[in-house]
């Protein structure tokens, strides 16, 4: 669609910039469900399906709930799959359903923690796990990268996991959505 008077495309920094924000947001919004998932299954509430795993605990309201969740924390990182998964075994028998859903998703997780991590924090690390990632992507270091661009390409080495025997093509934005979506509905069915 031609551009109409007055206005004109955004730059590849633009673009990036957005990506990098709706990555964000969608990583947010992640670690917000986790949370709720696996505090309504504390507190004994039913998935769609009528699911709900057998728990350890039995909290007495919401609050009491987030609490044990917490463990007397201001927060936990609720995006860490081996501090969700050590977390969900000790509330919920064989950690269900966040163990089988969650561990195989493990490696791609973490991608997209490392990924998260680079564009809100600018520590060393960061920028570090970042550029190990961007290897892993692409086989060779690519410093002209940035987040937003990364998640804008097209991975070109086999790094996802397949969603129903296909491995999402496209972007790497849209493969990390869809990938969450997915598990979101096998975390709560």
């Amino acid at each position: 669609m031609p551009l109409s008077r007055g206005t004109r495309r955004l730059t590849h920094a633009e673009t990036d910039a957005v990506a990098e924000l709706a990555a964000l947001r969608v990583f947010s919004n992640w670690e917000r469900f986790l949370e709720g998932a696996f505090v309504g299954y504390l507190l004994g509430l039913r998935a769609p399906n009528g699911f709900t795993p057998n728990r350890f605990v039995y909290p007495t309201d919401e609050s009491h709930g987030r609490l044990l969740a917490l463990w007397g924390r201001p927060y936990i990182e609720w995006s860490q799959p081996s501090v969700l998964l050590q977390r969900a075994g000790l509330f919920f028998e064989d950690g269900e359903p966040f163990s089988s859903v969650l561990r195989p998703a493990t490696a791609t997780l973490d991608m997209m923690k490392t990924v998260r991590n680079r564009l809100a924090h600018h520590s060393t690390k960061a920028t570090e796990d970042f550029a190990k990632l961007i290897i892993t992507v692409y086989g060779i270091p690519r410093p002209e990268l940035t987040p937003g661009r990364l998640l804008l390409l097209r991975p070109e080495r086999a790094i996802l996991p397949s969603i129903n025997g296909r491995i999402p093509r496209g972007p790497l934005f849209q493969a990390y959505s869809l990938i969450l979506s997915v598990l979101a509905r096998q975390l709560v069915p």
